[in-house]
């Protein structure tokens, strides 16, 4: 299939488990419920294609231009998306679990009820995306780039997302039990009914965050921003607040 011209083609259900796509022409390609596992996709312009239900296991996206792309309820697992571009993508309900999201370009995709258990995140920009839903539970990345990005629901069990920035996100009913958020900004952050149990969160910055019915049990909030914060709202268990700044909490 190599430099083959699949431009605006019906190719679904097809199987191509490890086919040679190197310079195939795809934009527009319909690829619904196809089997592509373990394929090369690398630097291809893959723009404005529909490849929901899709089996993606294993293949590689790196450099990879998927624009516009459909890929919602698309099987991702341990795939490499590495400086993919992947602006205004449907991500809805895909399995990215163990995908690699390193400097990919990610303006508008849409994660809804998407699964990134263990995905690798270091320094992604997610600002203002929708991800309501989606599960980052064991994802890992420092310098997670989520301001003004929605949040409902989501979940961080168990993930490593230190030094990320949650400015202005909606994290209403979101779970971060066990995670390690420390020197994390949640500023201005909607954290209304979130759960914060077993957690890191040491150096992190609440100011101004909604903490209404937030739970925060057991939880390393050592150094922490924490001026102006109004006590009674959250729902409180034990905290380390040893050198936290308490300037004006009630």
């Amino acid at each position: 299939l190599t430099r083959a011209d699949f431009q605006g083609a019906d190719l679904s259900g097809a199987s191509l488990v490890n086919a040679q796509v190197e310079g195939a022409l795809l934009t527009g390609a319909v690829l619904d419920r196809a089997d592509c596992s373990g394929v090369r996709f690398d630097l291809l312009e893959v723009r404005n294609c529909s490849m929901q239900g899709a089996v993606l296991t294993g293949a590689t996206f790196r450099g990879a231009d998927f624009s516009g792309s459909d890929l919602s309820g698309a099987k991702l697992l341990q795939v490499n998306l590495e400086a993919a571009i992947l602006d205004g993508v449907n991500l809805e309900g895909a399995d990215l679990s163990g995908a690699s999201l390193r400097g990919a370009r990610l303006d508008g995709t849409r994660f809804v009820n998407a699964k990134l258990t263990g995905a690798m995140m270091e320094g992604v920009s997610l600002a203002g995306n929708d991800m309501s839903g989606a599960d980052f539970e064991d994802a890992e990345g420092m310098h997670v780039q989520l301001p003004g990005a929605k949040l409902v629901g989501a979940r961080f069990i168990k993930s490593r997302l230190r030094e990320a920035n949650f400015l202005r996100a909606d994290l209403s009913g979101a779970v971060f039990d066990g995670a390690d958020v420390s020197h994390t900004s949640f500023r201005f952050a909607n954290l209304e009914g979130a759960h914060l149990i077993n957690s890191d969160a040491q150096a992190a910055d609440f100011r101004e965050a909604m903490l209404l019915n937030t739970e925060l049990n057991a939880v390393q909030m050592a150094a922490s921003q924490l001026a102006g914060i109004d006590f009674r709202s959250p729902k409180l268990g034990r905290l380390s607040l040893v050198r936290a700044n308490l300037t004006g909490a009630t």
